[in-house]
């Protein structure tokens, strides 16, 4: 959702019904997330004919480590890993508390070092994203 509106960044409010759309994503799912990511500051939305949303802040000044940490809470792929910190009774003798603490931070890093312009840029290249720069009109 967020690379869309990145993609449509300049050209006015996005509808989230058009983002469910283009995006194959479900419609109910679209509103709980951008009420989150509203509350947070990230996007912004208007009423109205005219309404819809758009980013609040630069894509290139949102990582994708900020976007899953307030959507998911962590990104942890072991629920004794908390955001690096282990919380495990076991800890001292769980055989794999270093695996997940180094998978955790090998997946922190790669989601802080990614932004969502660089998310828009290689979709891009892709061909997976294209905006017009202007819209066209048919009579």
């Amino acid at each position: 959702m967020l690379v869309d509106l990145a993609a449509h960044q300049g050209q006015g409010n996005v509808k989230i019904k058009d983002i469910s759309q283009r995006q194959e994503i479900s419609l109910k799912y679209l509103e709980q997330i951008i009420t989150i990511l509203s509350k947070a500051g990230y996007v912004k939305g208007e009423r109205g004919p005219q309404g819809g949303y758009s980013l609040s802040k630069d894509p290139k000044d949102i990582t994708a480590a900020d976007i899953i940490m307030l959507v998911e809470g962590s990104v942890s792929p072991s629920p004794c890993i908390k955001c690096g910190v282990v919380d495990c009774p076991r800890a001292n003798t769980c055989t794999t508390v270093d695996l997940w603490k180094r998978i955790d931070s090998a997946l922190t890093d790669i989601l802080e070092d990614t932004t969502l312009q660089d998310l828009l840029d290689d979709a891009r290249s892709k061909n997976i994203i294209d905006v017009m720069d202007s819209p066209e009109y048919f009579i």
